[in-house]
Formats: C-alpha cells, structure tokens, sequence
C-alpha cells in the first residue's frame, strides 16, 4: 500500500478541492483503490458514499457500487481506521447492514436490462430516514476531508522535491502542470516548506489567470481568485474548512483601457492587485501584498510588471529586485547584504557585468563603495571618487555618474548604448 506520487505544482492547483486533486491524480497514473492506503480508500470511500447517495440514495450506492468497487462490503472498516471520519463509517455501518438481501435486490434488477424504476422506488422508501442523517452532516464531513489532507499531505502524497526546495523553504519555484494535457506555468509561493501562496496559474488556452493562497497558518481558509484578462472580471472565492464556510464575490471593471483589480480580504486590507491591458489582454502589474501578520505592511511583498507581449519585466521581491530583457535575460540584479546593496547590471549578450557595491542609510543616501567596469576594472579611486557608467533602461539609456568620495557628484544620461561590449 503506498502513497500517491505528485509535485508541488499539482498541490497548489487541487487547494481548492482536495479530495478531487487526490482522486484526480490517482486516476492520472492509473492506481486502483487497493493499491493505496488506508487513509487514501477512506477518503475515496467517504467521498464515494456522498455522492451516491446526494445523487440518488443508498439504492443507486448499492446499483452503482456494490459489485464494482473493490471494499464496498468492508467499507465500514476501512473508513473507521481513519481518524477524522467517524460519523460517515457509523453511516457505512448501517448501510451494510442488508448487505446480502441488497446485493440479491440489485441482481434481480441489473438482470432485466432496464431502467429498474421499481428498485428505485423502494430502497428510497426503505433508506429515507438514514439519507437523512448523511444529509444532515455530509458538508461538516466533507469539509473536515479536505481539512485533514492540506494539513497531513505527507500520509497521502509522496511528493517530488524540486531543485532548491527544503523543509523549511521560504521562497518562489516555478513548476510546469498538465491540466487535461495543456501545460500551465506555475508560480509558487512557500513559507516554511509549504505553497502558501500566493500560487499563480496563466491559462495559456482561456486567458485565464487564477491564484490560490492558504490565508490561515492551520490550512483551514483558502482565497481563490480567477481573473479574466479579456472581460477584466474577477472572481474571488473564499473556503474555510474549519467553519464549512464558502463565499464568491466577482469585480468587474470594464470601462477603463487599463483594468485594475484590487482584491480586500474581510478587514479591508489589500490582499492582490492585478492590472491588464484590456486591447491585448496582457497582465501588466501585479502586486501581491501578503496574508496574516504580512498585510499589516502597506508595501507589496512581490511586485510584477511585464511586456506587452506579456514576458516579465520586472520583479520585486523581499529579497531581491530582477529586471529582464525581452527575450527573458536578466539586465540586472539588486541584492541586500546587511545594509550593503549589490547590483549587478548585465549587457545585452550575457557575457558581461558591471557591479557596484553601495551603501545604504537612512534617509535613502547611497554611498558608493565599490564599482568594476565589464573588464572587472574598478571605476573608482581608493577613495571612492570617479566615473560609472551603467545601464538604466535595457537598450535606451546609460547613465553616467560622476562620484566623489563615494557621493554623486552630478550624473546625465547617455542616449547610446555600447555597440560592443
């Protein structure tokens, strides 16, 4: 018995359903039910009696699965060994309790060949006091599946450990998922190992951009937003499994060229922003501002721009600060090292950086500590006076800084960049 194999990828696109991401996949790779887990067929099972029987009762149950799902008739059992399920395998009990006079009913109608209304007819007359009881408590049991499965994904999935990730990861992977066989690109977003979110999807086929984001540490509560580039509506979906709650608000924004979307969680606090170009469809900007204790910033802790063929442009993280050329190359890097900022500015080719080393105080003063030309030649004197020169805009405008002892003397742009490097 084992585990269901996935990636992270396929994690972030089931938050919204769990238990359907569980059957989903286990259908994927073409593992039947007995060659799973315990904790995998109770869910199975569980979710199995639900349906059936909000469908059309115990006797379609008994019709539909007596006789082709392996441990029906020890269904009790099997959804017992499973902690959080315990009112649904009270529930299998009594439904296995005709077990044999059913199966003899259910071959006596198969056996026909027809639509079996009078089998129908009675086991809905037979079963309509303990169809109410599932009724009664099937959405607190559903909502305590998915529940269980976000917060134990290690007993359901084994999951592939992509290139930089850890236990304790905090950070962003891109992943690739096949969604009936369109390959969608991933942003995920994790905290301590986990895809918290904001996890964001580009429909390549339906202009569609969605994102899910886990809003509580306990995995309990789920914001899903979809947001479609050509109408500029947005949805915004909201789970809690602890509380069984579920809401949906759609904005709508159709009159302007630019299309913004700015979506608030129940205290008013930002939650994401999205800009489209409504003539292309394109997203322009997008701004994600945290959850939990992250909101109480006002600064967004990713911020996004892109071309306008869609490509990204930009990006702003909490640690690091990329711009891109058109063709997906970074032009260049800032980072943080105490309050020493790196930049690293790349010409056109890739073959060749400037870096300048900068000091940073408050207010916002740079003092330049260290600049090397693409040769690796340092710009400034030991005493920190000189000439850089530096790309600004990718293929427009090189600025040019005059530097004495650290500070800016004066600086210009030089509307020409270097034909060679």
């Amino acid at each position: 018995m084992k585990r269901i194999p996935t990636t992270w990828g396929h994690i972030a696109v089931s938050m919204s359903d769990p238990v359907y991401g569980l059957i989903d996949q286990a259908n994927l790779l073409g593992l039947k039910e007995d060659q799973l887990n315990q904790n995998i067929r109770a869910i199975f099972l569980s979710n199995m009696i639900i349906g059936q029987v909000h469908n059309g009762g115990v006797g379609q149950l008994y019709f539909n699965c007596a006789f082709n799902v392996p441990g029906f008739n020890e269904m009790d059992r099997i959804i017992a060994s499973h902690g959080a399920l315990g009112d649904i395998a009270e529930f299998a009990s009594r439904v296995l309790e005709p077990m044999e006079e059913m199966q003899q009913e259910v071959k006596e109608a198969r056996a026909t060949g027809e639509w079996p209304s009078s089998f129908f007819d009675s086991t809905s007359e037979k079963f309509e006091e303990l169809e109410e009881q599932l009724f009664s408590m099937s959405g607190a049991c559903s909502s305590r599946m998915k529940l269980h499965i976000l917060q134990n994904l290690e007993e359901y999935y084994e999951i592939e450990e992509p290139e930089g990730w850890h236990p304790d990861y905090s950070g962003y992977l891109e992943q690739v998922h096949d969604i009936e066989k369109v390959r969608h690109k991933l942003q995920l977003t994790f905290e301590k190992g986990f895809p918290f979110g904001p996890n964001i999807m580009i429909d390549p086929a339906t202009n569609l951009v969605s994102s899910t984001t886990l809003v509580s540490p306990d995995r309990a509560e789920i914001w899903m937003r979809s947001v479609n580039r050509e109408r500029a509506t947005t949805v915004l979906q909201t789970y809690n499994w602890l509380l069984g709650n579920y809401s949906e608000k759609s904005y709508d924004d159709c009159d302007k060229l630019i299309a913004v979307h700015q979506l608030k969680d129940d205290q008013g606090s930002v939650g994401d922003q999205y800009q489209f170009d409504k003539k292309t469809g394109n997203l322009q900007h997008y701004k994600f501002y945290g959850v939990g204790e992250d909101r109480v910033n006002k600064k967004p802790i990713v911020s996004s721009r892109y071309y306008p063929d869609g490509a990204l442009q930009h990006e702003i993280t909490r640690d690091s600060n990329i711009s891109y050329f058109p063709d997906g190359a970074i032009s260049s890097e800032t980072t943080l090292d105490g309050d020493i900022e790196i930049r690293k500015t790349y010409w056109p080719n890739g073959s060749a950086n400037l870096v300048i080393h900068q000091k940073l105080s408050k207010p916002r003063k740079r003092e330049f500590l260290e600049a090397y030309d693409l040769s690796g030649n340092s710009m400034l004197s030991p005493e920190g006076t000189g000439t850089i020169e530096f790309p600004a805009t990718p293929g427009e405008t090189l600025n040019v800084a005059e530097v004495t002892n650290g500070i800016i003397a004066s600086s210009y742009d030089k509307r020409d960049w270097p034909k060679e490097t």
